[in-house]
C-alpha cells in the first residue's frame, strides 16, 4: 500500500501509531485505555493541523497581500498602472479601483496556495484529528461492551 502525504501530514500516521501503542502498551492491552491513547492523538493532530494549516498561513498570506497591495499603490502613485488586457486608466480613481480589483483576482488565486497544505490520503490534517477522534470513541465503546 503506498502511503501519500504532503507537508507534515505523515504525522498523522506517527501521531496515531505512538498514541495507541503508548495507551496500548502501558495499559497491557486494555482496549479502553487504548481508545483514551487514540483520543489524545486525535486531539493533537486536530491542533497540530489547525495550526500548520489555518492559523500560520493566515498570517502569511495576510503580509503577502499588504505587500502586494503596497507595490501596486505604489505603481497607481507613480501613474503607470495599467490593467492587464484593459485600455489605460483616465483618472487616479480609475486606476485606484482597477489596481483594487486586480488585487481581489490575484488574492483569490493564490489562496489555495497558502491553506491546507498538509494532508494525509488527500485529507488535511485537522479533519483526520476528527476521524481519529471518532474511531476512538468506537474503540472506547467497544471496549466497554465487549469485557
Amino acid at each position: 500500500m503506498i502511503i501519500i502525504w504532503r507537508g507534515w501530514g505523515i504525522l498523522v500516521l506517527l501521531f496515531g501509531a505512538v498514541g495507541t501503542g503508548a495507551a496500548g502498551v502501558l495499559s497491557h492491552g486494555n482496549t479502553v485505555a487504548t481508545g483514551v491513547g487514540l483520543a489524545a492523538a486525535g486531539a493533537g493532530i486536530w491542533f497540530l493541523g489547525r495550526w500548520l494549516n489555518e492559523l500560520a498561513p493566515k498570517a502569511a498570506f495576510a503580509a503577502a497581500m499588504e505587500f502586494r497591495a503596497q507595490e501596486l499603490r505604489r505603481i497607481v502613485d507613480v501613474g503607470a498602472y495599467c490593467f492587464p488586457g484593459l485600455p489605460a486608466p483616465q483618472s487616479y480613481d480609475e486606476a485606484l479601483a482597477q489596481s483594487e480589483e486586480q488585487l481581489a483576482l490575484e488574492s483569490a488565486q493564490a489562496r489555495p496556495a497558502y491553506f491546507n497544505k498538509h494532508t494525509f490520503f488527500f485529507v488535511p490534517m485537522q479533519y483526520l484529528g476528527l476521524v481519529l477522534g471518532a474511531g476512538a470513541l468506537m474503540v472506547v465503546i467497544s471496549g466497554l461492551i465487549i469485557r
